[in-house]
């Protein structure tokens, strides 16, 4: 019982403690409030948890939706042009905060890259890389040309 107390004490087991609490919460209301299918649930949890943890050090290939909720060490952020982020047909502030969450789930690092040209065209990258650019906690490293390479004979 001291052992239980002491462990409480210390705020990242608050914190986990009441993640814990929140998350049986909701999962229980998920279940209807039946015992049987909150465990169903719980062990289904438990076993893609553990499914995950073969998987850590492997590349996950997420759309911005899919990375929710998610955590990596490193993030990799393709396409990041104007006619692709913001989705023209999407509603701004939703595109905005979609990217917002997958900017976020970098621990580490994080890498956004863009096209110059599509198609033969130019383009131009998303409007939500400006204030990025402008934090001075960004390094921005522009793109290198290559030469093409010459071919042995």
């Amino acid at each position: 019982m001291c052992y239980v107390k002491t462990l409480l004490k210390t705020s990242k087991t608050e914190r986990e403690l009441e993640t814990f609490r929140e998350l049986s919460r909701k999962l229980m209301k998920r279940a209807g409030g039946n015992l049987k299918v909150f465990l169903d649930l719980l062990a289904i949890a438990a076993r893609e948890e553990t499914e995950s943890c073969a998987y850590r050090n492997h590349v996950h290939l997420l759309t911005l939706h899919g990375s929710k909720g998610r955590e990596f060490k490193r993030v990799f952020i393709a396409g990041v042009n104007a006619s692709i982020i913001p989705n023209p047909k999407g509603n701004y502030e939703e595109e905005r905060r979609l990217f917002y969450v997958g900017i976020t789930r970098a621990r580490k690092e994080l890498v956004i890259s863009y096209s110059r040209t599509s198609y033969g065209h130019p383009a131009k990258p998303s409007p939500f890389l400006t204030r990025l650019l402008e934090s001075p906690s960004v390094i921005f490293c522009p793109a290198v040309e290559y030469k093409k390479r010459k071919k042995r004979a």
